[in-house]
Parts: structure tokens; sequence; C-alpha cells
């Protein structure tokens, strides 16, 4: 599976409401959890267009409560994170996983943790 495109702003909106699966999120909610989670001062305008493009890319989907909506996720979170990874690792790397975390060594290091779950891995 190929991730679908989303830009960061976009993600961000995504996060939010993966992080919430159980809940019937509205616009102001996601706008409220957005500019709180991730220090943001989005005006409740940027978010609706964040979520209407969510929409019609496939990610959302709206569903009418009274005078408002409330958005669901089409797209699994873990998913959507496999995919995205194995688009990097392939496209970066030429698929090479050792290529990948060699970067991510190289890049900020890895923590005695991180190299103990790495090895657990394999």
């Amino acid at each position: 599976m190929r991730a679908q495109h989303a830009t960061e702003c976009e993600l961000l909106v995504m996060k939010c409401v993966w992080m919430n699966p159980d809940k019937e999120l509205s616009m102001p909610a996601i706008n409220e959890l957005v500019n709180k989670t991730y220090d943001k001062d989005w005006a409740p305008q940027t978010v609706s267009t964040f979520l209407k493009r969510l929409r019609n890319r496939g990610f959302l989907e709206a569903e009418r409560r009274g005078r408002s909506f409330v958005y669901h996720s089409l797209i699994d979170a873990e998913e959507y994170k496999a995919a995205t990874v194995m688009d990097c690792c392939e496209f970066w790397c030429n698929g090479d996983a050792a290529k990948m975390i060699e970067i991510v060594k190289n890049d900020r290091g890895l923590s005695q943790e991180e190299v103990k779950k790495i090895k657990e891995l394999l």
C-alpha cells in the first residue's frame, strides 16, 4: 500500500482525529486540539479548509450531527504509518531498511533502549 499524500498541516489534523478514535470530533473540537497539542494558532477557517481537503482525498468522512458535522477517519493510523515508512524507505534508501536505520543513527543517534528493541526485532 502506498501512503496517500497529505501535507504536514493536514497530518496534524489527522493525528488529532487518530488520537481520539472514540470521540465524535467537530471542527471546533479539532481546531482546539490542534492548537493546544501542536502549539498552533490556527483560525477555524484554516482547520475547516484542511478538513475539506482531507475529506476530498478520502482520509475523513463527515457525519451531520444537528447543524454541524463530526469527523471520522477512513484510514487506519498504523496502516498509514507503515505505508509512509515503507514509501520513505523505498524512495530514499532503495528498499534498504539497514540504510534507513543507519540514517537515523547518524542523524540523531540511537538510545540503548532503541538498540535493544532493534536487536530483539532481528
